[in-house]
């Protein structure tokens, strides 16, 4: 048992029934690792067992280690969130003379409970490197999903095609995809766009953004709600500065919107939207709807 304790600031952590076992550690020389411990930790508050296990190979001189077959395991309760499982599979490689990561076959799930809602992720990188010189990998995928009493939700976001490196990089599509429900209601939604930016100048452009929208249930229009949005979004990181435009099809009317952003740490934003018709009564109780209801004009600016 190992313990660290602050008086000053009140912070402990302890590492309880630790476990190590390892065959030859050498230079070059692969060998087995198992982990295991029970951590505690007040200051946040984490409580959690870890159990890791895979084949290690390791080259101090160039300061290179590769985790072959990697199974990590850790279930417990951390923060806010209890009954954590989170348990990881792949292969990894670390270069510190490069600052190099790769990741092969590398598949995260994770699940929990927060204040009554259950989630669940899960994340996949069939293969991936990220260097200063070189950022590249076929494909990126997250799930997730929640439910509860307040309602479900679920989203999909996949990066393909990742190309470039720290100073330029692109990726042939960005796809996210979110369905929610609740109250009676369900909603779809959907972002496509290609994706291109600098890390170094943190700067990111989304240059051609496809939106779908969709909304049926309690309190819409019988027939939903839709749109079909076109635009773009640009942030850049180095000058506080970001905007999102956007036009297209809401409902029965057209529309276009314009959101710009300066100054991050103390943002002034400004909105601009107009939109040629919008059925308003579509919208109320069928008790409450006048009866020479009409599609009225609305422009915001």
């Amino acid at each position: 048992r190992l313990d660290y304790r602050d008086h000053v600031t009140g912070r402990f952590i302890e590492l309880r029934d630790t476990m190590l076992q390892t065959g030859r550690l050498a230079n070059n020389v692969t060998s087995k690792l198992d982990v295991s411990a029970k951590v505690i930790v007040n200051k946040p508050m984490l409580n959690v067992q870890v159990k890791a296990r895979t084949s290690l190979k390791f080259d101090l001189d160039k300061q290179k280690f590769e985790f072959s077959s990697l199974k990590l395991q850790i279930a417990g309760d951390a923060l806010d969130v209890k009954g954590i499982t989170l348990q990881a599979n792949g292969d990894i490689g670390l270069n510190g003379k490069a600052q190099e990561l790769m990741m092969k076959k590398f598949i995260l799930l994770a699940s929990g409970n927060r204040a009554g809602d259950a989630m669940e992720a899960k994340l996949e990188v069939p293969e991936l490197t990220l260097s200063d010189n070189k950022f590249e990998s076929p494909r990126v995928q997250l799930n997730a999903k929640t439910a509860g009493p307040s309602g479900n939700m679920s989203g999909n976001l996949m990066l393909a095609g990742l190309d470039g490196n720290a100073r330029l990089f692109r990726s042939g599509g960005l796809s996210v995809e979110i369905e929610a429900e609740r109250g009676g209601q369900v909603f779809r939604n959907s972002i496509h766009s290609p994706v291109s930016g600098s890390f170094t100048k943190k700067q990111i452009n989304l240059s051609d953004i496809r939106v779908t929208l969709e909304g049926r249930g309690q309190g819409l229009p019988q027939q939903g709600v839709g749109g079909e949005l076109k635009g773009s979004m640009q942030i850049d990181g180095g000058r506080q500065s970001g905007q999102v435009n956007l036009q297209g099809k809401l409902d029965q009317g057209q529309i276009k919107t314009r959101v710009a952003i300066s100054n991050f740490s103390s943002p002034v934003i400004r909105f601009d939207m107009a939109l040629d018709k919008l059925d308003v009564d579509a919208y109320l109780p069928a008790t409450e709807h006048p009866a020479d209801a009409k599609p009225i004009s609305a422009e915001k600016g």
